[in-house]
């Protein structure tokens, strides 16, 4: 689906949504600000601000919502992004302000733009929805009906952008992009039996993740928002540390980043290129170990057979003169000399 994702906000939604696990009515209203530059010891911690303070934030970077998605039956977790998302996102907000687009605390981070312009064929005022930021008084192009009315068709005509400004995109959007993604990618389901990929689906991604890594399954409560004691937390009223969560997350980044760029599968397929690795050395020395018993083996056998054949060798010379003296003759004791000296030179 990232690969079909032609669009910032579509890869935003995938990478925020499947890192985060948030609900889809937590991604529409997510800001800037409601991410944490780093931990000053309060349930809040110091959000960002700019998109230097993204840049520089503590990673995995915190996500800390408006009160309200802390209470109630479906509350949201203690969750975090990795960096490839965070990163993502400095892009993002970067591409928005080169276009003239303001950005702050809260600069929402999935938006649409509400606007109104002055189309140049009739000089009329017109509200639209536009998926890029265009600064006032800058010429756009707008789809709209001619002749105006009901049986007019649509027609694309200049005009001048009069007013515009950021807004959270709605929840039927985004479902509307992971609908249109999974079709491109062609990701079937069988109706009745299986359940179409969805936002809910990247929530449990998550879940899924941080089982598969371990992570303690009160932990992974905490983080998805299962847990009653999120409430407690956010009014203070149980103590649970947001370094330890913390930390059982970043342990699990290497599986939970989408991209490949940072900290994602990367990591893993590094980690087999070195068990791999790894295999192969221990072959290599295992022979190398074997091929050195073996030439010990052999120079020990030379060795010995040298030894003996010097021996022989020996106890022929002096049988020699031995046998002379008790009058035998030495011509008959020549080969037996004879067979000693090519045992030597063998």
């Amino acid at each position: 689906m990232m690969g079909f994702a032609d669009t910032y906000r579509d890869k935003v939604l995938l990478m925020v949504g499947s890192e985060s696990g948030l609900r889809v009515r937590a991604l529409e209203v997510l800001e800037l600000g409601h991410l944490v530059k780093f931990e000053d010891g309060t349930l809040e911690g110091v959000p960002c601000e700019s998109i230097q303070d993204l840049s520089g934030a503590l990673v995995p970077v915190r996500i800390q919502l408006p009160q309200r998605f802390y209470i109630g039956n479906k509350k949201e977790g203690i969750t975090f992004i990795c960096h490839d998302a965070a990163q993502l996102l400095v892009e993002y907000l970067a591409h928005r302000k080169g276009r003239g687009e303001p950005i702050g605390p809260r600069t929402p981070l999935m938006p649409t733009y509400p606007a109104t312009v002055r189309t140049l064929d009739n000089d009329a005022i017109t509200a639209t929805h536009f998926s890029e930021f265009h600064p006032t008084s800058s010429k756009v192009s707008v789809t709209v009906p001619r002749p105006l009315g009901p049986n007019g068709r649509p027609t694309i005509v200049e005009a001048i952008v009069e007013s515009i400004r950021a807004a959270p995109t709605h929840f039927s959007t985004l479902e509307a992009a992971m609908r249109r993604l999974r079709e491109k990618a062609h990701i079937l389901y069988k109706e009745g039996v299986e359940r179409p990929a969805t936002t809910h689906s990247m929530r449990k991604y998550l879940h899924s993740t941080l089982d598969s890594c371990g992570v303690n399954a009160v932990l992974v409560n905490v983080i998805l928002g299962h847990s009653a004691r999120i409430s407690d937390h956010y009014s203070g009223k149980h103590h649970l540390s947001i370094e330890e969560i913390r930390s059982q997350y970043h342990a699990s980044m290497y599986r939970i980043a989408i991209t490949e760029e940072t900290n994602g599968s990367r990591i893993v397929k590094l980690e087999e290129q070195v068990k791999v690795q790894e295999e192969e050395h221990r072959a290599l020395v295992e022979e190398l170990a074997s091929l050195r018993a073996s030439s010990s083996t052999k120079d020990k056998t030379i060795q010995l057979l040298s030894e003996q054949v010097a021996d022989l060798a020996r106890r022929v010379e002096t049988m020699g003169p031995r046998m002379v003296s008790q009058g035998h003759n030495s011509e008959n004791f020549s080969p037996a000399r004879q067979k000693a000296e090519l045992l030597l030179e063998t």
